[in-house]
């Protein structure tokens, strides 16, 4: 694989994380602009997160019909669709139209993370994924906090229909960009019987992994999400200013990233996970130190603890993709079978969390601690197997 498909993946990879939190600063314009309320704002997430769902077992059955790169193409003319016709339903003001072309664009650019995982996976060696992954990491990750601070730099001085018209540019470019990655080449003499018993085999693996690499998604979609209303409307932070702050995120996730590249040698990657679990854990207890009033400096201090849970992610995403990854044959179907958890996960979490109580704060909090402890004991507990027969 040489250079220039390697960068053009990242791009791809991350596409649908840079749409999903491009508006996040925005979202009380959004919510003022089609008159609804915050639980209908919520929509506009989850929907999307939902269509980002659907579109990973859409195109891992195309992709394997038709092939990775023909995949890609066709997601990313569609997510030019969705783009298009979320600008004409902002200026008509129709929130449900804006909806479900937003779902629409999501099914598109998930394309691009299903097939790029089964290039990356079929094109590369085990060490060289490693390292890669690192990269992933920082690229999907990144991106949608790099979203977040250039969304809200332009609304200073645009206003907000300038963003959709960004997105559709956005889309065209990725189209563009598609026809520059060759198709790998297919792994023929392996699949039908041996398939059914390496599934089998490792599911409860392949699940496992893979609920702890939602772990990343849970805390970026949720601090995507809750961020803007606690720092703008609690305590009266500015979206430029926010937008800023949230580049010590991006400086978490490369460092995190590296971390790894550091660690993955010296330790098995379960440890590496395990202990970053547990060390998100005990951070998003200290959230709950903001809304007790134990800090005089409640932003500084949301702020330095989102950096280190960032930095956890870094930690996971490699780990656990990697090892998610390793438990399949069809790396199309697997990369489909892990993204789909990686994102059902945050789309659960969005839509139970504002049940939890009224202050997103807590709900910010409540969330990432309850699913880190889950995940150290789902990662950690050994199904047993049933005896042979002679």
């Amino acid at each position: 694989m040489t250079k220039t498909s390697k960068t053009i993946l990242l791009f791809l990879i991350s596409s649908a994380s840079v749409v999903a939190t491009f508006i996040a600063p925005e979202l009380s314009l959004l919510r003022d602009e089609f008159g609804v309320s915050v639980a209908q704002t919520s929509k506009i997430m989850t929907f999307y997160l939902f269509g980002y769902l659907v579109g990973q077992g859409l195109f891992s059955y195309i992709s394997n019909k038709i092939g990775r790169t023909r995949g890609i193409k066709y997601g990313m003319f569609i997510s030019i669709i969705g783009a298009i016709f979320q600008f004409i339903a902002l200026k008509y003001s129709l929130f449900p139209a804006f909806v479900f072309f937003r779902f629409l664009t999501a099914v598109g650019l998930s394309s691009g993370l299903v097939c790029g995982f089964a290039i990356i996976k079929e094109s590369l060696t085990d060490e060289d994924c490693k390292k890669y992954f690192s990269l992933v990491a920082i690229a999907f990750t990144s991106s949608i906090y790099l979203s977040i601070f250039s969304s809200g730099i332009i609304i200073s001085y645009m206003d907000i229909s300038f963003l959709f018209g960004i997105t559709i540019t956005y889309t065209f470019t990725l189209f563009a960009l598609s026809f520059l990655i060759p198709e790998p080449k297919k792994i023929k003499n392996k699949l039908k019987n041996q398939v059914k018993k390496r599934r089998i085999r490792l599911n409860f693996k392949l699940i496992s992994y893979s609920l702890v690499l939602s772990i990343t998604t849970i805390i970026s979609y949720c601090y995507a999400f809750y961020a803007p209303y606690i720092t703008i409307s609690t305590y009266g932070l500015s979206p430029a200013t926010f937008s800023t702050l949230n580049l010590l995120n991006m400086v978490a996730i490369f460092l995190g990233s590296f971390l790894y590249i550091l660690l993955h040698r010296r330790y098995d990657e379960k440890i590496i996970l395990t202990t970053s679990l547990l060390f998100i854990f005990i951070l998003s207890i200290l959230y709950f130190s903001i809304y007790l009033s134990m800090t005089s400096k409640p932003i500084l201090v949301f702020f330095i603890i989102s950096f280190f849970l960032n930095t956890c992610s870094g930690l996971i995403y490699p780990a656990a993709t990697y090892k998610a990854m390793e438990c399949g044959d069809c790396k199309a179907n697997t990369s489909a079978v892990m993204n789909s958890i990686k994102l059902i996960m945050p789309t659960i979490s969005l839509a139970f969390s504002s049940l939890i109580s009224k202050s997103n704060l807590i709900n910010l909090s409540s969330t990432i601690m309850f699913f880190s402890l889950l995940y150290v004991l789902t990662l950690n507990f050994r199904p047993k197997r049933a005896p042979c027969k002679i």
